[in-house]
């Protein structure tokens, strides 16, 4: 569609002012979304993916989210809802549809017949606008005729969802002393929903049963049960119009205080109405795999804690999936997500809570076969808790490469691979697995995201980029402040660097990333200097800074001191190791690097020349299945049997960072930081 006015419905849309109009009203659109309107447009004849929309109108870090609140976007500026879908339509695990096809004002199309000629007479004298405004009044006004023919009067309105709560009834032994409480919860859960958009809520009496049919939609019934000291509250929604059940649920809860397991239970009703209310949520939630709508809505709550990507809120998002996990045990999706939350918590923790996350993994991974013995998530769980371990990364290589070679990988299998590639310094190979990687199927959690690593293998100018992009979305994510720092800093930005690393001293509550960050950017000044005794000092600190305290004295060109810290590495530290080496290498020396006795340690902890060459022949195992082979470097390294010390993607100079950093940015660095 050109970029001339075309309407949708009787909305006038300009993309090159980006308005609607409607009535005389302007609304303006931000330029993305009117670029999805048009490219909606464009596309009306069909569903438009949401992976679609973000590969054509978004960076390569951005995330769902974008889509969605986009989509929102325009819905608000149509007058467009999720509950009326008038303009765009969800389809739950497929994307968005145009449902009123978009008429241009240059439309060149002739009707032919009879039809024509009606269009001929209609439009004499005529603007195109008036036009469409009356059509769309007479479809409307022809709409409204047949639901007068076809449909019996209601009081509520097309929109509004009506709800008749009756009061709650009793079985148990002492009905009287329960009486307030009964009347208590009909108060609140009334109160509660008529807060929810679009519902109507009335109070129901046993002498207005007659007229129930004629005045609700749904009737919310309830029964307080008690027994052995516990409280039972049962919930049914039934649809009046033919008295089928469309919800149930029983919330049981010890008997300890009245008020705040009154409080509880009117919670957790609304919350689930409110999703079974929505046709969108309610299928969201089916598709997600449960149909506890509370379990549902927990999840939801932890999924946005774990996609901030911070120590605190990683730790929320454990909890809430447990929460959600226990009111279902069979939510298999809560389950994985305790463990994936697990496993990026534990990236960022000290020994002592990376040893009580593994055993949490293990425990879900209990769970899960308690109840789904056969299920392929026990895979996925399994090898999270591999990668926990730090030392099992040579049977997950194998695991890995069988599931590839099967042709039927889980969609972790390549991108985990990728990043075994990344860690021994292969980014070419890397780079092609990560292209070959199967793209995260709709409500699939994956401990794996692709374009993390992707943003790892880019050169410094670009990675800087992609981590500023994803920080507008993801303010807090730990993983992304880190490396922007050091990157910022070795490219003469410190004042940036600065900036951002008061933003990870406020999200880093585990403290070790914080200070790898804040020791290379000690080094790379000149502030760190050789026995000093602010060294001293870092060097005696206790096993959960010895790889920092590795790092630290290779970067200062001390191969002995290096050598004993990294050699005493614990198997749950190794994990550390396999993934920052080779970010860290960055800032060593080329003497430290080249040094036999350096590559002689990275064999001692099996990440040297053997592991190389395990992962080279994985990739020409699996060529036939990826289509990725190895590059030339990696070749000729692989026949001479000669250990690949620096990535190959990347110039020499970008590779390892200048030993010295040039004068005046010492100079910002001491005032700044």
């Amino acid at each position: 569609m050109s970029l001339g006015s075309f309407f949708i419905g009787p909305y006038e849309v300009s993309p090159e002012q980006c308005v609607l109009r409607f009535q005389g009203q302007e609304t303006k659109l931000t330029p993305r979304n009117m670029d999805v309107l048009v490219y909606m447009a464009d596309h009306a004849e069909r569903v438009v993916t949401s992976s679609e929309l973000l590969e054509r109108f978004w960076s390569p870090v951005a995330s769902d989210h974008a889509v969605h609140k986009a989509i929102s976007e325009l819905r608000g500026a149509l007058g467009d809802s999720v509950r009326s879908q008038q303009f765009i339509k969800t389809l739950p695990r497929r994307g968005y549809k145009l449902l009123q096809a978009p008429v241009g004002n240059d439309a060149d199309a002739t009707p032919p017949g009879w039809l024509a000629k009606l269009q001929q007479r209609l439009t004499a004298g005529l603007d195109y606008r008036k036009l469409a405004t009356v059509v769309g009044t007479i479809v409307i006004m022809l709409g409204l005729l047949s639901l007068a023919l076809n449909h019996r009067p209601t009081t509520s309105t097309p929109d509004i969802v009506t709800i008749g709560v009756e009061s709650f009834s009793f079985q148990g032994e002492s009905p009287n002393s329960t009486s307030f409480m009964r009347e208590g919860l009909r108060t609140s859960l009334i109160n509660q929903l008529a807060r929810l958009r679009a519902v109507r809520v009335v109070a129901l009496e046993p002498e207005s049963e007659a007229a129930r049919e004629e005045d609700v939609d749904h009737v919310l019934q309830g029964t307080l049960l008690q027994a052995d000291g516990k409280l039972r509250a049962m919930v049914r929604l039934v649809r009046s119009e033919d008295g089928v059940h469309e919800y149930s649920e029983r919330f049981e809860l010890q008997q300890d205080s009245v008020f705040s397991v009154q409080d509880h239970i009117v919670s957790n009703i609304v919350t689930a109405l409110s999703i079974h209310l929505d046709e969108e949520q309610r299928a969201l939630m089916y598709d997600w795999g449960t149909t506890n709508a509370v379990a549902y809505e927990r999840f939801m709550k932890g999924d946005f804690y774990y996609n901030q990507f911070n120590p605190r809120d990683f730790e929320r998002a454990i909890q809430l999936y447990q929460d959600a996990a226990e009111l279902d045990p069979h939510f298999i999706n809560a389950h994985l997500g305790i463990a994936a939350a697990a496993n990026n918590l534990s990236v960022f923790s000290q020994l002592e809570k990376q040893r009580e996350l593994l055993k949490l993994v293990s425990e879900v991974h209990r769970n899960v076969a308690s109840v789904a013995p056969d299920h392929e998530a026990l895979e996925a769980i399994r090898a999270i808790e591999m990668r926990m371990a730090g030392s099992e990364y040579r049977r997950q290589e194998q695991v890995l490469r069988r599931q590839v070679l099967s042709g039927d990988a889980p969609s972790y299998a390549l991108a985990h691979y990728a990043l075994f590639l990344i860690g021994a310094r292969l980014y070419e190979e890397a780079e092609g697995f990560l292209d070959a990687a199967r793209e995260t199927s709709p409500f699939e959690l994956n401990p794996d995201e692709s374009w993390d690593y992707r943003v790892t293998i880019a050169r410094p100018e670009e990675a800087i980029r992609l981590r500023k992009d994803q920080l507008m979305l993801r303010p807090k994510h730990i993983g992304m402040l880190g490396p922007l720092v050091r990157d910022l800093f070795i490219e003469g930005r410190p004042q940036e660097a600065e900036w951002y690393l008061e933003r990870m001293r406020e999200e880093d509550t585990e403290g070790l990333n914080l200070d790898y960050t804040e020791q290379m950017l000690a080094v790379l000044s000149g502030a760190l200097k050789p026995e000093s005794p602010e060294l001293e000092s870092l060097y005696h600190r206790d096993q959960n800074y010895f790889f920092n305290n590795g790092a630290v004295a290779f970067a200062l060109g001390d191969l002995d001191r290096g050598i004993d810290f990294w050699a005493r590495l614990e198997p749950l530290q190794k994990r550390k190791a396999l993934n920052m080496i080779h970010l860290s290498e960055r800032y060593f020396p080329a003497a430290v690097i080249d040094s036999p006795r350096y590559q002689q340690l990275l064999e001692y902890l099996d990440l040297g020349l053997s592991w190389q060459r395990t992962l080279l022949e994985g990739v020409q195992a699996m060529e036939k299945v990826t289509g990725v082979g190895m590059s030339p470097a990696a070749s000729a390294a692989y026949s001479q049997r000669r250990f690949v010390s620096r990535n190959t993607a990347w110039p020499q100079e970008l590779a390892v960072a200048p030993r010295q950093l040039p004068a005046d940015l010492l100079a910002n660095t001491a005032n700044g930081m």
